[in-house]
């Protein structure tokens, strides 16, 4: 089992997390929310796996969760941006 350590359900729902969470924010969609999931699961990262390793990255610590998890927070309170696309469709579709 050493080697399908990342198809356990944690790994695979945080990766998936990630992943979308980075190609809504690259375009624009569903910014706040999107970031709220990302926000609670380094949060649960931080907790569940890194915090027993100190800070730094070096030692599997939680340095970098807690980087997004604090870049989360603050776009959750930013938005999206006026470059975002969701602006653009808003724009659109109004009559």
């Amino acid at each position: 089992m050493d080697g399908v350590y990342w198809l356990t359900p944690g790994y695979l729902m945080a990766g998936s997390a990630e992943l979308f969470v980075g190609l809504f924010i690259l375009l624009g969609l569903f910014t706040r929310s999107t970031v709220l999931v990302l926000g609670f699961t380094m949060i649960v990262a931080i907790v569940r796996v890194h915090l027993e390793n100190g800070l730094f990255m070096n030692n599997n610590g939680y340095e970098f969760a807690l980087f997004l998890a604090v870049i989360s927070f603050a776009l959750i309170v930013q938005g999206g941006g006026r470059l975002a696309l969701a602006n653009y469709i808003a724009k659109r579709t109004q009559f």
